[in-house]
């Protein structure tokens, strides 16, 4: 199978990492950029993708990211309805609490990164 998963706009300078979880072996460990791997699990095998990016949208704007999983050539694909997955956010300001919790001297601030 073929995981594709481009840099959505508002993202930059990404890295990704896989790690194996269950009788598989990842194509390649790290990479940058999207994740464009092509796939070979065992019955029961499951990798795990870690990926990360610096926002560079503006405040305010949504970053949507799509990830697919395409079957191989010759492969019915019985619940296609399953092989996307699509999250969208909202850029927002630097601080995550909004009843006053990060007003000094107890102030907690989480820079966006990475989603």
């Amino acid at each position: 199978a073929r995981l594709l998963d481009e840099l959505p706009t508002g993202l930059v300078d990404s890295v990704w990492s896989c790690a194996p979880v269950l009788l598989a072996s990842c194509p390649q460990a790290v990479g940058e950029g999207g994740i464009d791997q092509t796939l070979n699990l065992p019955v029961g095998g499951v990798l795990s993708y870690l990926f990360s990016a610096r926002i560079n949208a503006a405040l305010g704007s949504k970053v949507t990211n799509t990830a697919t999983i395409e079957q191989p050539v010759g492969v019915i694909e019985l619940q296609p309805a399953d092989n996307s997955a699509t999250d969208s956010d909202q850029i927002g300001p630097e601080g995550v609490f909004g009843n006053g919790f990060e007003v000094a001297p107890n102030r907690i601030s989480v820079p966006l990164q990475g989603l």
